[in-house]
């Protein structure tokens, strides 16, 4: 069934709305804080105790758009690692993450904060998209001091993918009772990017070290980071006020 396809179906389930619910959506573990930033050094880290070299270059081309179980045996066959390393390597990689989602060593993005209490004034309501388990995603929350009363989650863990696409993207509006031709997707990648335009979001991507050479093509607005900018300004291009 075709994305769009989906999207009937969903949509013809729900109740008629004669409203639209405006809705934005944002990868929590890429957008409210530097989940990449942390994967890198702990792979940098893990590869140092094994006499190797871990470059930036290295980690966006084999690891930012595959779980660790995906890309370990391709990582460690591309540095001439022996695949019995492969079992140890992984579970030193995924306890390392996972203590550090459950951690308050995680901080948010600059920036974030303000963008989503500017965001809650103009009437959004928030969704947390994550490839964390549910309740991993409301302790970081909780943690990052945001408002867990408010931001719902959408958790995607058991769809074995680190970044939702489409069909997340618009179940997520969809089980808020969400428009999609109000819903914007803030992004960091162009995989993430891709799958939110598919969906019929509009989308805003704040890109980082890792993805800033990325194609973002077709996206609403590309931002270097989420200080100093006139969220209302940003988000009323896609908004515009109704007609007199």
């Amino acid at each position: 069934m075709s994305a769009e396809e989906k999207q009937n179906e969903q949509t013809e389930q729900k109740p008629k709305r004669t409203d639209k619910t405006k809705t934005l959506l944002f990868e929590l573990e890429y957008t409210a804080v530097n989940g990449r930033g942390a994967l890198y050094e702990i792979l940098k880290k893990s590869m140092k105790s094994r006499d190797k070299d871990f470059s930036t270059s290295m980690f966006s081309r084999y690891c930012i758009q595959k779980l660790p179980c995906d890309f370990v045996p391709e990582l460690l066959a591309a540095f001439d690692i022996g695949t019995r390393s492969s079992d140890k390597f992984l579970k030193e990689i995924e306890d390392s993450m996972e203590k550090f989602w459950k951690s308050k060593t995680p901080v948010l993005n600059p920036g974030f904060k303000d963008f989503l209490k500017k965001t809650k004034e103009l009437g959004f309501q928030h969704i947390a998209l994550t490839s964390l388990p549910k309740n991993t995603a409301a302790k970081l929350i909780d943690n990052l001091g945001l408002d867990g009363e408010f931001i719902k989650i959408h958790s995607f863990a058991n769809e074995g993918q680190p970044i939702a696409g489409a069909d997340i993207w618009m179940q997520a509006v969809l089980a808020q009772d969400g428009d999609l031709g109000a819903s914007t997707g803030l992004v960091s990648s162009s995989k993430a990017c891709k799958a939110a335009l598919t969906a019929d979001l509009h989308c805003i991507v704040t890109h980082n070290e890792f993805t800033a050479f990325q194609d973002f093509g077709g996206t609403s607005e590309i931002i270097e980071n989420l200080t100093d900018i006139d969220v209302e300004s940003l988000i009323g291009k896609f908004y515009p006020p109704p007609a007199p």
